[in-house]
């Protein structure tokens, strides 16, 4: 019995020491990856991280929380083809990775930020297209820059204040390793539902890769949680420009009723309510997704 005792944990112990390896590695290699895929560049309110892709018509791609630039960026690759039908300018917001939190610490110092950094690209309109922690961020700039502003997504976006939101996990590479475990059983679970779809795994691995790496995103997060309880009332009606809302009915992180107040407010917003999807559904819904998108870029991107 002691026997097989010793045995089962010197197994397991092996295991876990391999797990750790594995992990270790992926961390390393993601870390390099992201040195290549982004650039620093100055604007008047400072350095900002940001990458770019493709040509056409301008889109700012705003993340959430967690994040970075790579979160999105992960995300278009993934979709889409070789030939780029726009052209994609995602920042990293004030705090992840390496734009300093000193540029913008609220949502409208961030979108004083992105003017700054379109007007440092030479870019005068764009559509803005934000996920979950960045609808904040994106509603601001489409009220102080509406003449910047041709078109605005909002998917699964916080919109109102958030009442009671916890305080984020602190910074660890513990804190890391849970969040890469954890990510390959939800990468797993979201594959077995649709078993011959392989891009869900493609994209749920690049959502996992882009909250990794906390030290670097830290700060941000922090003051992300801190922002979203200071929302007011903000005059939301003063948003002209075509807006496109997306939300599914079973989002337990945001709840679908700060996209139905913001499609009340917004003049002439369409909101599509997708059934039964949760707070994941850029991965397990990604086709209707990506359809109203393409749908409504192709009415209002080059306007």
């Amino acid at each position: 019995m002691i026997h097989l005792i010793l045995w089962t944990g010197a197994i397991l112990l092996v295991a876990l020491m391999s797990t750790v390896a594995m992990f270790a590695m992926a961390r390393y290699r993601y870390g390099r990856k992201l040195q290549n895929q982004s650039a620093m560049i100055q604007t008047e309110r400072g350095l900002i991280e940001y990458a770019e892709i493709g040509h056409g018509a301008a889109i700012l791609v705003v993340h959430g929380s967690p994040g970075g630039f790579d979160q999105s960026l992960n995300y278009i690759l993934a979709l889409q083809e070789a030939e780029f039908e726009y052209r994609y300018i995602i920042p990293s917001r004030a705090g992840y990775l390496r734009t300093p939190l000193s540029v913008a610490n609220t949502p409208l110092e961030q979108a004083h930020a992105f003017a700054a950094l379109l007007t440092a690209l030479g870019i005068n309109r764009v559509v803005i297209t934000a996920s979950s922690g960045g609808g904040p961020s994106a509603l601001q700039f489409a009220m102080q820059y509406p003449d910047r502003c041709c078109a605005l997504i909002l998917e699964e976006c916080i919109i109102q204040k958030v009442h009671g939101n916890p305080a984020p996990l602190k910074a660890s590479m513990f804190r890391d390793y849970l969040v890469w475990i954890v990510g390959r059983i939800k990468v797993a679970q979201w594959q077995a539902s649709s078993p011959e779809d392989r891009m869900i795994s493609t994209l749920g691995n690049a959502l996992m890769e882009s909250i990794g790496l906390s030290r670097m995103r830290s700060a941000g997060e922090a003051n992300d949680f801190i922002q979203f309880a200071r929302i007011d009332d903000w005059p939301l009606n003063q948003i002209t420009c075509p807006t496109l809302i997306l939300h599914g009915t079973a989002d337990a992180n945001v709840p679908i009723s700060h996209s139905e107040f913001a499609h009340s407010q917004i003049t002439g917003s369409a909101l599509e309510r997708l059934p039964g999807a949760d707070h994941f559904m850029p991965i397990t819904q990604y086709k209707r997704l990506q359809f109203l998108q393409d749908e409504f870029l192709a009415k209002h991107a080059r306007a």
